[in-house]
């Protein structure tokens, strides 16, 4: 899989989405594709935000504030 073929990123995208899910709502723990980002930019792409949304973790207010947030959730769960 490659990140520069559209195919693959919506399949992509669909894992890390069904992993969100699994790692929210059957462990209660942070969404862990917060440590996958753009090479562009260093923060995740619009998806992790809608995931987000759908999961009831990140409702309104800056995105780069709830993605510090998250990513250091992810951290302190898994040292």
């Amino acid at each position: 899989m490659h990140m520069d073929d559209p195919g693959d990123r919506v399949i992509i995208a669909q894992l890390l989405d069904d992993i969100n899910r699994e790692e929210v709502t059957e462990y209660q723990r942070p969404m862990l594709s917060a440590v996958v980002v753009r090479k562009e930019d260093g923060i995740p792409g619009p998806g992790f935000f809608k995931c987000a949304q759908k999961l009831g973790r990140y409702t309104v207010g800056p995105e780069l504030d709830f993605y510090c947030e998250e990513l250091q959730r992810v951290y302190d769960a898994w040292r």
